[in-house]
């Protein structure tokens, strides 16, 4: 009986240790509050936007592609698969 009570409250203190580590976030995470933007015309930031939203459409079109070819390959072995049992 009293292996399970000492068990117990090592569980319990185990427990309150953890809440105090993310009670208290500023000693892991650092202080990263110096940050510097760099300031970037409306023109640069435009051809920027525009980079993006190319290579947003690519990768959408190109994942797209691998959707169709991943589904026609499961119907062709699914219709394989149920032509050898019939």
């Amino acid at each position: 009986m009293s292996k399970i009570s000492s068990t117990l409250r090592e569980n319990k203190k185990s427990l309150l240790d953890r809440k105090r580590l993310f009670k208290n976030k500023q000693n892991y995470t650092g202080n990263n509050n110096n940050l510097k933007f760099i300031k970037v015309p409306e023109e640069e930031l435009e051809k920027i936007k525009e980079k993006i939203r190319v290579k947003a459409k690519k990768d959408k079109k190109r994942l797209n592609l691998i959707m169709v070819f991943t589904i026609l390959l499961i119907v062709a072995l699914f219709i394989t698969c149920f032509k050898f049992l019939y």
